[in-house]
């Protein structure tokens, strides 16, 4: 044996070798130097030495087995038996070798026989998890979703039933395009910082540009006007830039210097998550442009086209709910607030300027702006969740079906890891895909916990703000996040619910800001019929408003203050008691944020720890609705 062999012989009897013979430092192998000491025949000493190697025991068994051996045959010798007669009744070394083993092991320690059986165990059961996860596996890979509805058709029917001639996305794009020029100008203040031109008031810096573009476009705004009047909008949902907007596309990557984009053909049947609505971003400036086009008729003397462009602009507003989705809710809402806003500014700037005919046309068509539909709004978001089950899971016929690897695919690109148009899984998401087939709970159980999810929430917004609690549904979302089991087979609704919860606190807001604009008409045709304003709000009931407007946070009329404030002009102060929830008879505090609403019992779990978030102005002083309080000045350089 060389020394090669003779140091891996060491290490094979040192990584063999059992606990307590480490601890006496028996690594050395006594058994055959006691067989070569006996005084047996070779024969029978060579078939002693296969015996005891071929029973791997630990090396004190060994020794055993070789001291008893040695004693069977010297004993047999002293009868008179012959070596060779003693090795043919001896019999197979192998086997003697298997029988000695069992019988060494049966006696060992109980502590020892326990550990192996646990091992046993442990690997039985390590086998059993093997074979159901090879099951799963290939369980999971043959699984494919079947695609059988086209969402986007059918979100589109009712759009495209519109006849060309009653649709207004036509001439919006056309407005928007020939807007480009001063939508992508860097209009920019003294000190160099970009200024919003459309928000520029008369008096104020860059005015007279404001001006000049309006002037430059009389023409497009008419046409603007004109189809805002139109029964519909009239843009299909797609996962492709509409034609209208090739040259809008090209003009904002020339202008961010970036290489001239390509316009892919739309699909036949898109996943509806990837659809966009361009829309709701142009209307939102067209807006804009509308309520800075009315500031401009009103220092020219033109009360009716400050009108015009008012309804002009909740029209266009209304057309962006054509999408049932809660995204277009909540661009429509921002759309009516530019208008509640500028309504109140010029009430209180320039109301000479509107006659009673204007204001009595004004408080119809504020009158007429509905709320929030936050119901049909779901609408949408039921439609996108199922688009992604039927996109995620197989279909048994029966409404169920489990998770694909196409699902598993499409949850990562959800959570932000983006997809293509088929996205496929990945070596790593077949790998965990298998995991979650088994905690996956079944399509049908999906969608019905969706439902339930969004039928609370809207139960959740059909309750009074003053009278809401917390939004069971948003704690019971956060469980199933810290959930693994549940958070695994539900993690599509965690993905694809919508913040209903802030969208009701906006449909609250609205209504608010809405009811705040016509009581300040309310208050205006007040002054001109009876020589000055009510003492208190009921004065105005019933025969300048039909009811007494209720604050959303208290369930109170309005705070009304008669006399106005030092900032108000001379003008009557209306307000909201706001987020704390107490009426501070109209103080203001800082910028005038929009309250941040918490249910009462929030805040004075706040108020008995003396929450910090309590010093943020959004929870302290009132809400100012009319007039709009001057911007507090910026502290000194």
């Amino acid at each position: 044996m060389n020394a090669h062999a003779a140091r891996a012989s060491r290490l094979a009897r040192l990584l063999r070798a059992p606990l307590s013979a480490l601890v006496r430092g028996r690594l050395r192998h006594r058994w055959p130097e006691m067989i070569d000491a006996s005084d047996l025949p070779p024969t029978l000493r060579e078939l002693a030495s296969q015996v005891v190697a071929r029973t791997r025991l630990w090396p004190g068994e060994r020794e055993d087995v070789a001291r008893e051996l040695c004693a069977h045959f010297a004993d047999g010798l002293c009868l008179g038996r012959s070596a060779d007669d003693l090795a043919r009744s001896f019999g197979d070394p192998g086997a003697a070798a298997r029988m000695i083993r069992r019988a060494k092991r049966r006696s060992r320690p109980l502590a020892w026989i326990l550990w192996v059986r646990a091992w046993q165990a442990l690997g039985c059961v390590l086998a059993l998890l093997l074979a159901v996860y090879v099951v799963l596996l290939a369980r999971f890979a043959a699984g494919e979703p079947t695609v059988a509805r086209n969402f986007t058709r059918e979100m589109n029917e009712r759009i495209l039933a519109t006849r060309p001639e009653d649709r207004a996305w036509p001439v919006y794009a056309r407005v928007f395009i020939n807007l480009a020029d001063a939508i992508l100008a860097r209009t920019r203040d003294a000190d160099g910082q970009q200024i919003d031109l459309w928000a520029v008031r008369p008096g104020q810096p860059h005015w007279d540009e404001l001006v000049r573009v309006l002037r430059a476009h009389a023409a497009d705004l008419a046409d603007l006007r004109q189809a805002t009047r139109l029964p519909a909008q009239g843009l299909a949902l797609s996962d492709a830039t509409p034609p209208e907007l090739h040259e809008w596309s090209r003009r904002v990557a020339a202008e961010a210097r970036q290489p001239e984009p390509v316009f892919a053909p739309p699909s036949d049947n898109p996943f509806l998550v990837t659809v966009f609505i361009p829309s709701l971003g142009h209307a939102r400036t067209m807006a804009r442009v509308l309520c800075a086009d009315a500031r401009l008729a009103l220092t020219e003397g033109d009360p009716d086209r400050a009108l015009d462009n008012w309804t002009a602009t909740l029209d266009l507003s209304r057309h962006q709910l054509e999408h049932p989705v809660l995204i277009a809710a909540l661009v429509s809402v921002a759309i009516d607030a530019l208008v509640f806003d500028e309504v109140g500014q010029a009430l209180a700037d320039q109301a000479e300027a509107l006659g009673d005919a204007h204001l009595a046309r004004l408080v119809h068509r504020l009158a007429a702006v509905p709320d929030m539909p936050l119901a049909r709004a779901l609408e949408g978001e039921r439609a996108f969740f199922l688009d992604f089950l039927q996109r995620a899971y197989t279909d048994d016929g029966s409404g169920d079906g489990r998770l694909t690897p196409a699902g598993v695919a499409l949850m990562d690109g959800l959570a932000g890891e983006g997809f293509g148009a088929e996205p496929r899984a990945g070596p790593t998401q077949y790998v965990a895909g298998a995991g979650l087939l088994a905690l996956d709970v079944g399509r049908r159980r999906v969608r019905q916990e969706h439902e339930r999810v969004l039928d609370a929430m809207l139960r959740h917004a059909d309750t009074p703000l003053w009278r809401r609690p917390p939004l069971t549904t948003t704690v019971e979302l956060e469980r199933l996040a810290s959930d693994p089991i549940r958070s695994a087979s539900m993690k599509p609704i965690a993905l694809l619910t919508p913040a209903l919860e802030k969208a009701a606190q906006q449909a609250d807001l609205h209504a608010a800001h809405r009811d705040a604009a016509a009581t300040a008409i309310a208050l205006e045709i007040h002054r001109r019929r009876r020589g000055g304003y009510p003492a208190t709000i009921a004065g105005l009931v019933p025969d300048f408003l039909p009811a007494v407007p209720i604050d959303r946070f208290s369930g109170d009329p309005f705070g009304y203050l008669p006399a106005g404030a030092p900032w108000s002009k001379g003008k009557p102060v209306l307000y909201s008691v706001g987020a704390n929830l107490q009426d501070d008879a109209g103080e203001l505090v800082g910028s005038n944020p929009r309250p941040a609403w918490q249910t009462r019992e929030t805040l004075d779990r706040w108020k008995a720890v003396n929450d910090p978030r309590l010093r943020d102005p959004a929870y302290q002083g009132d809400w100012i609705l009319w007039p709009k309080p001057p911007e507090p000045e910026k502290p000194a350089e």
